[in-house]
């Protein structure tokens, strides 16, 4: 708990210099006592004080570059890396490449906000975490699959599951939605190309 005697040394021959001269014993005595105290006692006050984080310079390493943010991170610990940028979920959808966003998760996560520029509806679910959503997302696979719940329809190919989800899992917004005050959404479409996700959302029934 106690300084280095040099540094101590330092302290009393400071706290000597500010009693100056003509400063009676007494005074002296007492800034003497002061400067001890505060020589023996700062080290231990010091480590009452939580760590600073370091600086730039100062031996801490800033976020590597290209290392996924928290919610990624969790994602990519809930899917399988099957290929090249291409996962499956527990539940056996397959997340590539594709759409206007580049790959289907991205799509995935567009539907987890409100675009209300957008012309016409655009569901939006109320799982905003990744492993949420896809969580959700493979609860209404394994109901589509299943064929509870579910309505079925095909189209040029890929197959159309409208899943009644029995609680609300989002709404639905863009300017159709806010127009009719964005009413919840307790079924999801999920649309498949096989075991490949297209994209998914919530609707009205």
């Amino acid at each position: 708990m106690s300084r280095n005697p040099q540094e101590i040394a330092r302290v009393v021959q400071s706290v000597l210099r500010l009693a100056g001269p003509r400063r009676s014993p007494g005074a002296i005595v007492a800034v003497l006592v002061i400067g001890l105290l505060i020589a023996v006692l700062a080290p231990t006050v010091q480590g009452w004080l939580p760590p600073s984080e370091p600086t730039a310079g100062q031996g801490g390493s800033p976020p590597a570059a290209g290392r996924p943010a928290a919610g990624e991170a969790a994602a990519s610990d809930y899917l399988e890396q099957v290929g090249a940028e291409t996962y499956r979920s527990p539940a056996g959808l397959v997340y590539g490449r594709g759409s206007q966003h580049g790959h289907r998760l991205k799509h995935l996560m567009a539907h987890a906000e409100d675009q209300p520029d957008r012309p016409g509806s655009h569901g939006v679910f109320d799982a905003k975490q990744p492993v949420e959503l896809l969580t959700l997302i493979d609860q209404g696979y394994r109901l589509a699959k299943s064929g509870r719940q579910t309505r079925t329809r095909k189209e040029e190919g890929r197959t159309i599951y409208v899943i009644d989800m029995r609680r609300r899992i989002g709404y639905v917004g863009g300017e159709s939605g806010a127009r009719r005050g964005k009413p919840a959404a307790t079924n999801m479409q999920l649309i498949t190309d096989g075991d490949r996700f297209i994209t998914a959302y919530p609707l009205t029934p």
